[in-house]
């Protein structure tokens, strides 16, 4: 189809229809209808109807939202739109479509798409957090998507959302330690890697890595250890931090309903977690988001700074705040 527009151009402008508009009667019962000129093959190339990571069902309506099972209708699951696949995420909702310059092009809302739908049961295995047959990549890039994401839901009370979030990213993690472990990917001085590559500290705190060995961290109070912090958090979780020569600084942060070593943050001169060159600076992170939140602090290997207070240990060795 030539452009529209004089001289060949295109101007922008909506073309005339080449074919009968998109047939929306099912949604429009349902008051959930997408306004398309594209005409129906085009309209579903175009968004997808019906696949994983999209707002609309294979009619192209859009789906009903939800914040739990009990929110869709029976034969329907509640899935968040996050965890359905490693997709990029566009806005809540789709405004339409039209025909220019001889293709389909559709605008939507602006936001990231944090809402849970309605998922047919036949659809669900597909749907939900499907790990099987993905590549060490879009592992990765997906576990990056929803820890960016999860920031923005941890800013909120915990909600469905936000704890199937949880759950899929635990389920993600352990589809990359098959797929990519010990693999990092990089991009400039800044890594995203597999809980695994923070290994390294088997010496110190065992791997894997668990809450119960960090909380007994006599190893770790080695002569280049020059902050060692233990804290208990708002949010539930616990957390060890450790600077080495005041140069390298590490956050481990646990699940405190499983133990297990749930996010990971190093910065410095740490590029042998990666196998990388340990003379540039680099920021290498793993697992679940580390979201801000208010901790009560201890050190628990200097007994020189004034502004933290000093750990106490029980009677078997493990850190607890004074």
């Amino acid at each position: 189809m030539p452009p529209a527009g004089a001289g060949g151009v295109c101007d922008g402008e909506e073309d005339e229809e080449q074919e009968p508009l998109f047939d929306q009667s099912q949604c429009r019962a349902r008051r959930n209808f997408l306004e398309s000129t594209c005409g129906e093959a085009l309209t579903r190339e175009t968004l997808g109807c019906g696949e994983p990571g999209i707002s609309l069902d294979a009619n192209c309506c859009h789906r009903a939202e939800c914040v739990g099972d009990s929110g869709c209708a029976a034969g329907e699951r509640c899935i968040p739109r996050l965890t359905q696949g490693p997709y990029a995420i566009g806005g809540s909702i789709i405004l339409g479509c039209s025909l220019q310059c001889g293709e389909c092009s559709c605008i939507g809302t602006a936001d990231i798409d944090m809402r849970a739908y309605c998922i047919p049961l036949r659809d669900v295995e597909a749907f939900d957090c499907n790990v099987t047959n993905r590549t060490c990549g879009e592992l990765l890039g997906w576990h990056e998507n929803l820890r960016l994401d999860g920031v923005a839901l941890g800013t909120q009370p915990l909600d469905f959302s936000e704890q199937r979030t949880d759950e899929c990213m635990d389920r993600i993690e352990q589809a990359i330690a098959t797929e990519c472990e010990p693999a990092c990917t990089c991009s400039g001085d800044r890594c995203l890697s597999p809980i695994a590559a923070f290994c390294p500290f088997e010496e110190e705190l065992g791997c894997p890595v668990t809450l119960e060995r960090a909380k007994t961290p006599a190893s770790l109070c080695r002569h280049d250890i020059t902050t060692a912090l233990y804290s208990e958090c708002a949010d539930g979780t616990q957390r060890i931090l450790f600077t080495e020569f005041h140069e390298s600084t590490y956050e481990l942060v646990f699940n405190p309903r499983t133990g297990n070593l749930n996010g990971a943050d190093a910065f410095g001169y740490v590029g042998g977690l990666c196998g990388l060159d340990g003379e540039e600076l680099r920021q290498i992170q793993a697992g679940h988001a580390l979201r801000s939140s208010s901790c009560e602090v201890c050190e628990f290997c200097r007994e020189d700074d004034p502004g933290v207070p000093n750990c106490v240990f029980d009677a078997e060795g493990r850190i607890a705040l004074p």
